[in-house]
């Protein structure tokens, strides 16, 4: 099943947010929020589609994020042109790694983030929606500023640093360094 045409009214967008299986309107509603603000980007959203099966390791019980790249990659030519970052909220990892927060593929202009490990009552604690969604829109920016071409950054403050724990996400801002926003603006 491919994704429907994205709407004809306005302009193409810069990037798409595509949520995949299961999730929260109201979470990608602010995660496009954030994106549309902190960019100063069009972001549009599509309308949630089916997670592609194809992807599940029923061995580790995760989905494969990197299977998740190559179908919106070929599905990619549906969106005209624009960037997609897909949403999920269910457990990634990519090879070699017990878990990912999200994968971009910055040549073929696809990348995923997954809630499922930001959610502070997965791990036991407090319901924390503002915390939730603050972990949320930063892995958006990170795996969106991929999407721009921008890398890793050595700054731990900055949002392009990479994370390996939550204690990672939650110590970096949901911003991009001046170094980063200068590369971020050549875009």
């Amino acid at each position: 099943m491919g994704m429907p045409a994205p709407t004809r009214s306005g302009p193409v967008a810069d990037v798409v947010l595509l949520p995949l299986g299961e999730v929260s309107e109201q979470i990608v509603d602010r995660i496009m929020a954030v994106l549309r603000s902190a960019l100063g980007k069009n972001v549009k959203k599509m309308a949630a589609r089916p997670l592609a099966d194809g992807a599940l390791n029923r061995q580790r019980g995760q989905y494969n994020s990197t299977r998740i790249l190559e179908v919106l990659e070929a599905e990619r030519p549906a969106v005209g042109g624009s960037r997609i970052l897909a949403i999920v909220d269910v457990d990634l990892y990519a090879d070699g790694l017990n878990f990912v927060f999200g994968e971009a593929a910055p040549s073929v202009a696809v990348g995923v983030i997954s809630l499922w490990r930001l959610n502070p009552e997965r791990f036991g604690e407090s319901a924390d929606q503002r915390l939730f969604e603050t972990r949320a829109a930063g892995e958006a920016m990170h795996e969106t500023g991929h999407l721009f071409g921008l890398g890793h950054c050595p700054d731990r403050q900055c949002v392009m640093s990479f994370s390996n724990s939550l204690s990672e996400v939650d110590a970096k801002s949901s911003e991009f360094c001046p170094a980063c926003r200068r590369l971020f603006e050549r875009f």
